[in-house]
């Protein structure tokens, strides 16, 4: 069977604030041992707000892996803005540059630009379905749309 392992909590995507560094976590959750990355630093953060509905629910968390270099479109990512809030979107190709989407319509889309940065990739999901049960997904190389089904 898949053990479970430990990833730092680091803050909310939607409104969070603090930064996401290694060594700076108060809590950790486990997520599949499938997922771990033994060569990048792994963190978890919750879901905050509507933007990624459908498929990212208000409470939801997500497993990130950190990588600033990542530019693959078609990706659920974390990137952050200038006042250092994060946002989990949905990386897109727009002419040639990398435009982030979320999945609820109401929002803008967002550029890695003007201070925005990227943080890194969505690599698991897991959502609470009552205390101590739980559904979780995940896919070690990045979750896309539709990666519940």
């Amino acid at each position: 069977g898949v053990g479970r392992r430990s990833f730092p909590i680091l803050g909310r995507a939607g409104a969070a604030s603090p930064p996401i560094e290694p060594g700076e976590a108060e809590d950790f959750m486990d997520f599949s041992d499938d997922l771990t990355d033994r060569h990048r630093f792994q963190f978890v953060i919750q879901v905050w707000g509507d933007s990624a509905e459908k498929e990212f629910k208000h409470g939801d968390w997500a497993l990130v892996t950190k990588d600033e270099t990542f530019r693959l479109p078609g990706f659920f990512c974390v990137i952050r803005n200038p006042d250092h809030e994060y946002l989990v979107k949905l990386s897109h190709r727009k002419n040639g540059d990398l435009e982030f989407h979320a999945p609820n319509p109401e929002y803008a889309p967002v550029e890695l630009e003007d201070g925005w940065e990227m943080i890194g990739f969505v690599v698991g999901w897991n959502r609470e379905m009552a205390p101590g049960s739980y559904i979780e997904a995940g896919e070690k190389t990045g979750l896309r749309p539709g990666f519940r089904d």
